[in-house]
């Protein structure tokens, strides 16, 4: 087992594990990727999966080349088979820290339960959502499974509470670490057309509202929206863009690898989500100097603070119409406020000072376990 470093002393290799179940890169995994990029050299990573291309493009976040190992999913709790091959693979990585990538509560339940058994490994769990699409099931397990981890890693105060209500964990193992994101320098897509912006960036499902900003932008005259994104509710919001009459005024841009050259090209961006835990969407509009106007959902009011951007109840039409208008006619606010938006992201949400919180929290583990 390593331990933390003491006074000037070189700090001592600690060995990382670092699994994911998805099979898709959503915000999880991008988060990961750059927690991974930012980790000091001390930390020899390896990452495992049950996808082989998540694997390798999470591998590919690191410095170096990391050790990886494709696993085969386990389906659920008969299946031991799948689960005594997840414990022997990660038994063979001698990982001082393993640690979980949960897109939603209860993700990853099965393996964490196999690498239980694996002695001197510390176990942590980093929850990115409150719910996943079995959230009622996740209830009925999740508790057995949380009983075995050191820590829970969660990105903002609501998701955090909302682990401790439903999972009954020891408050003292939940820790806030906030996501950070890269400063990148981008070009702002040429937009067509004339008036001010708004822009949304989301998978489009129903629980994203998208279809109340739709709602909201047909009562302001002039504006314009840009839907970035694709997914099953898209047909809808096409059909219901029609219906308005708003055909002329909202364009589907579709999905792209390049949203954050969007994001800059807006004069707001919208995130009228249901619920969120951490949206990187909002770091990459801030880091743009882009308004933004968010639900008071998860990580909202940490992420924007008292003047960094707009916070307006969920599902509420007037509010969120009334938010973007306050915004869209006041350019020299709305630029204030996109400074401010910046500075804080740059002080507040960097990848350097989420690994740095991650990096101390293995200290703290190792050394309770030493």
């Amino acid at each position: 087992m390593t331990h933390p470093p003491a006074g000037n002393l070189e700090p001592t290799p600690l060995r990382l594990c670092v699994f994911s179940e998805a099979t898709l890169i959503g915000g999880a995994e991008i988060a990961t990727g750059y927690l991974l990029a930012a980790l000091s050299d001390h930390i020899e990573v390896s990452i495992a999966g049950t996808d082989p291309e998540i694997v390798t493009w999470l591998a590919s976040q690191r410095r170096g080349q990391p050790d990886t190992v494709v696993l085969p999913p386990v389906r659920g709790k008969a299946d031991l088979t799948a689960m005594r091959e997840h414990r022997r693979a990660i038994t063979g990585l001698h990982p001082d820290i393993f640690q979980a990538v949960l897109p939603w509560m209860g993700a990853c339940r099965w393996t964490l339960r196999a690498v239980a058994h694996v002695p001197e490994v510390r176990l942590v769990a980093v929850e990115h959502s409150l719910f996943g699409p079995d959230a009622f099931l996740t209830r009925l397990n999740v508790r057995s499974v949380v009983r075995k981890l050191h820590a829970v890693v969660v990105p903002s105060a609501a998701v955090a509470h909302e682990v401790e209500k439903v999972t009954g964990i020891d408050p003292d193992r939940v820790h806030i670490i906030h996501n950070g994101v890269p400063d990148v320098r981008v070009e702002p897509v040429p937009l067509p057309g004339q008036g001010p912006v708004v822009g949304v960036v989301a998978r489009l499902e129903p629980g994203k509202r998208v279809d109340l900003l739709i709602r909201a932008v047909a009562e302001l005259p002039g504006v314009r929206l840009v839907i970035v994104g694709d997914g099953p509710a898209g047909p809808e919001l096409r059909r219901l863009v029609g219906d308005l009459g708003l055909s002329s005024r909202v364009d589907f841009a579709g999905w792209t690898d390049h949203a954050r050259s969007y994001a800059a090209a807006f004069d707001v961006v919208a995130v009228p989500s249901r619920s969120e835990g951490f949206g990187l969407v909002t770091i990459e509009a801030m880091l743009a100097g882009t308004v933004v106007v968010a639900t008071d959902v998860g990580g909202a009011r940490e992420q924007l603070g008292d003047s960094a951007g707009l916070v307006v109840p969920p599902d509420d039409l007037d509010a969120l119409r009334t938010a973007l208008m306050t915004v869209l006619s006041d350019s020299d606010r709305r630029r204030s406020m996109g400074e401010r938006a910046r500075r804080r992201a740059l002080t507040e949400f960097s990848p350097a000072r989420m690994a740095r919180a991650y990096e101390a929290l293995y200290a703290d583990l190792l050394r309770d376990a030493a």
